[in-house]
C-alpha cells in the first residue's frame, strides 16, 4: 500500500498560513503551535513533534485545542516513522474527544492516522473500523470522500473485495 496519500493528508490538516517565523520564542502556544506546523510542512517530523508537544504544554487540560495538537503530534510521528507512537497518539487524541464530546476534522484525521496505522500493522479489520470511524466524525465533503476512497481502497487491496456492507453510508 502506498504511504504518500497519508503524508498529503497530514499536511494538508495544516489549516494556518504558512508564512516564516523570523521572531524569537516567546514560549506561547501560537508560536510553538506554528513552529511545529512550518517544521511539518517541511517534512522535519522530529522537530514538529517537538514542538507540538511544548504547545500541549501551554494549554489547559480541558482546552479544545489539545484535539488538534494531539492528532497533529501522531501525524508528526508518522513522518519520523514512528507508527507505534504514532498509534499512541491517535488514540489519546480519540480519547480527548470522546471525553468531551468533540466531533471535528481533526477527530476524523485522528481516525484516518489510527486506520493508516492499523493497516501498516496488517491489522486491516481495525483499520477499516477507523476508518468508519472518521467518516462519522468528518463534516467536510471532501475528506468523508477521501476516507471512502481509502477504505475501498484497503477492502480491495487487502481483502480482495469490496467493503462490507453497511460499513460506508453514504448520504
Amino acid at each position: 500500500m502506498k504511504t504518500g496519500w497519508m503524508v498529503g493528508v497530514l499536511l494538508a490538516a495544516t489549516a494556518f498560513p504558512s508564512f516564516s517565523l523570523n521572531r524569537p520564542d516567546d514560549g506561547t502556544y501560537e508560536w510553538h503551535r506554528d513552529t511545529a506546523i512550518e517544521a511539518l510542512v517541511k517534512g522535519d517530523g522530529v522537530t514538529a513533534e517537538r514542538e507540538f508537544r511544548l504547545a500541549k504544554s501551554t494549554l489547559p487540560e480541558n482546552d479544545p485545542q489539545r484535539l488538534y495538537i494531539l492528532e497533529r503530534i501522531g501525524a508528526s510521528n508518522v513522518v519520523i516513522g514512528d507508527l507505534r507512537e504514532a498509534k499512541k497518539d491517535f488514540l489519546k487524541a480519540v480519547e480527548f474527544a470522546t471525553a468531551h464530546n468533540l466531533k471535528t476534522e481533526d477527530l476524523a484525521r485522528a481516525h484516518m492516522g489510527l486506520a493508516y496505522c492499523y493497516t501498516r500493522d496488517e491489522d486491516y479489520d481495525r483499520g477499516l473500523n477507523a476508518y468508519s470511524n472518521g467518516f462519522k466524525a468528518a463534516k467536510s465533503p471532501l475528506l468523508r470522500e477521501m476516507i471512502i476512497q481509502r477504505m475501498e481502497a484497503l477492502a480491495i487491496d487487502m481483502r480482495g473485495g469490496p467493503v462490507p456492507a453497511g460499513l460506508i453510508a453514504r448520504r
